[in-house]
């Protein structure tokens, strides 16, 4: 849009007038920081900065106020907070440091999982393939589909100066590799805990079902007190990340029923491997260790941008999930399907609560109708099994 010119004298004194008719403020109150001209094909433009010294006055960074030319005409205007570039680094440092703790635990659950299905595929002579086939299949559904509802998301990330093509082969190719690969590893994992023989001192299924539903409400109540104790630095900012996705509904439900199964299966893994681990039976010590690391693992993919509370989460939460496995886990763990389910759908409340979109209720609803109905069926298929067996006289 081709507009007159002005000089720089004639965009200080509009700047000026701006600010007091926009903002109240004196031009005795106003120090100048800059004044930058861009030059447009048709006209130039200005940008006039300035330090605002009215009170009340900031103990660190800088109140400012700019104002935008347009040629010769004022098109915006606006405060700021000016921060050190000492700062900007810092917080640059802090992000990293965060990006790299969430891919170092991510990279553990990957591990775990593969070394607990490679024990499984070793040790378990009455493999339940037809079981694993049809957990696989669903798996690969779920985790395909997700893949394919992140596509504008994906696509949004490429660079234009690349191929499409190739950029969509790399992306969604090996991406797809990783997922079956992920889908396979869980299939086996929940086919071995949920068909292994174990004993418990429940003999009525209510009472284990509902000390289950309880050890979740208190792990969730526990990490809401903590994140009020040490809160984050940061602002808290609704979740819109699922409005980015072809439908928000699908992806709210995958990934809270991914993330289920994932915690299930680790814990289960755990407490299995420590009730067959003889070093561990002898020396409590190890036992320990492993579920402070899962408490860290855990703590590392919420609030790995709160370094205090990762580390007292992380801390907290693997000491006590230890205690618990002494006195109870160790002797019944049919009860972590219904723990982890309560956990995460009161997380999946909060969320509802907190995030303002009007599919908010719908989306963490449904999810969580679902993770009901899957940590039931889980935790029955448990029990079943270990009634048959007892009847057996295997137990």
């Amino acid at each position: 849009l081709a507009l007159p010119t002005i000089s720089r004298d004639e965009a200080i004194t509009r700047a000026l007038k701006t600010i007091e008719h926009q903002f109240n403020i004196s031009p005795a109150s106003l120090e100048e920081v800059s004044v930058q001209a861009t030059k447009q094909p048709n006209r130039t433009d200005w940008i006039v900065t300035y330090k605002d010294s009215t009170p009340p006055t900031l103990s660190q960074g800088q109140a400012r106020i700019s104002v935008h030319i347009a040629g010769n005409e004022v098109i915006d205007s606006y405060r700021s907070i000016h921060v050190p570039e000492k700062w900007t680094r810092t917080e640059d440092n802090m992000l990293l440091l965060a990006s790299i703790i969430t891919k170092l635990c991510q990279l553990a659950i990957y591990v775990l999982l593969i070394f607990g299905s490679l024990i499984t595929i070793r040790t378990w002579g009455t493999f339940q393939t037809p079981t694993s086939l049809l957990l696989l299949i669903g798996l690969i559904v779920i985790f395909m589909f997700e893949l394919c509802n992140a596509y504008p998301v994906k696509v949004f990330s490429f660079i234009t100066s690349q191929p499409f093509s190739d950029q969509l082969f790399r992306t969604f190719g090996i991406t797809s590799i990783l997922l079956l690969l992920r889908a396979a590893l869980l299939a086996i994992s929940i086919s071995f805990v949920t068909a292994l023989a174990q004993h418990s001192f429940f003999t009525r299924t209510g009472w284990s079902a509902l000390l289950g539903i309880s050890i979740g409400i208190f792990f969730a109540g526990f990490q809401s007190l903590l994140i009020a104790l040490l809160p984050s630095m940061a602002p808290t900012w609704a979740n819109y990340t699922p409005l980015q996705f072809i439908s928000p509904l699908a992806v709210g439900i995958n990934s809270l029923i991914l993330n289920y199964i994932t915690l299930t299966v680790l814990l289960l893994f755990g407490i299995i491997a420590l009730q067959s681990a003889s070093f561990v039976t002898r020396n409590k010590l190890w036992g320990s260790l492993f579920f402070l690391f899962l408490g860290f693992i855990s703590s590392g993919i919420m609030f790995a941008d709160n370094l205090p509370l990762f580390i007292a989460n992380g801390c907290i939460t693997g000491t006590t999930f230890s205690v618990l496995y002494y006195l109870l886990l160790r002797s019944t763990y049919t009860l972590i399907p219904l723990a982890t389910a309560s956990y995460l759908i009161l997380g999946q409340l909060q969320e509802a609560y907190f995030n303002n979109y009007i599919h908010s209720f719908l989306i963490h609803g449904a999810a969580s109708a679902i993770v009901i109905v899957i940590a039931w069926i889980w935790y029955t298929a448990i029990n079943s099994h270990t009634k048959a067996l007892s009847h057996q006289g295997e137990i």
